[in-house]
């Protein structure tokens, strides 16, 4: 019999982007599992990071809450698995997983892309040579529609929201990192200027192995 709780109305609910309600997760839930599955909601997390019973917390909250969330969960004795990203500074990520080194606690960053049939044959195909030598990958993302306002304002911006996912695909790809990073991004949407964030991003990525990455992203 498997454990699935789940919190309700609480300070950590993304009201701004609530596409999906916690009834539909729970049906999802059912569906996968169905009778092997007990589910126990609770209104609020403080409950869930106080229950024994709990050995995992999963967090698809808005960006600027996956810090405080993780730490509170690690603090409880909980692994966690985050949607991406862990933080929104390098400092806040390795402040994360530092505390779950320092606890001996699994913290796994969850990057969905990585799971897609046809990408993750490309990769295996790339990692053992079936598409030849790899030169130059060209990735091109749009948003389209553009999303809601009120998302935009807690997304984090359009590098850790949107571009991570293109640089994070290429780098698991070829299994290496970037050496140089060179970017321009502006905002030519009225709205997302008065953001302080971009609505379009050139960037050339160039790797030790000498290939290169160009991505162009457009909200």
């Amino acid at each position: 019999m498997a454990t699935v709780k789940y919190r309700g109305e609480s300070p950590f609910v993304n009201r701004a982007n609530r596409k999906h309600h916690p009834s539909d997760i729970l049906y999802q839930i059912r569906r996968l599992c169905g009778d092997r599955t007990e589910i126990r909601p609770y209104d609020q997390a403080g409950e869930v990071w106080c229950d024994e019973e709990v050995d995992a917390v999963i967090i698809t909250t808005q960006t600027g809450l996956h810090r405080e969330i993780i730490l509170r969960s690690l603090k409880a004795g909980k692994a966690v698995f985050c949607e991406k990203p862990i933080g929104e500074s390098p400092a806040e990520t390795e402040e994360c997983y530092s505390l779950a080194r320092e606890l001996n606690l699994p913290l796994f960053c969850g990057f969905q892309r990585r799971w897609d049939p046809a990408l993750s044959q490309m990769q295996r195909k790339v990692r053992e040579g079936d598409i030849g030598h790899v030169q130059v990958i060209r990735s091109v993302s749009r948003d389209s529609p553009l999303p809601p306002l009120a998302y935009l304002k807690i997304s984090g911006g359009i590098f850790h929201d949107c571009m991570v996912h293109d640089i994070d695909i290429v780098t698991w790809i070829l299994g290496e990192l970037p050496s140089q990073v060179y970017t321009v991004a502006n905002a030519q949407i009225p709205e997302i200027a008065d953001l302080g964030d971009f609505d379009n991003v050139v960037s050339t990525l160039t790797f030790p192995s000498g290939k290169q990455l160009y991505i162009t992203r457009v909200t």
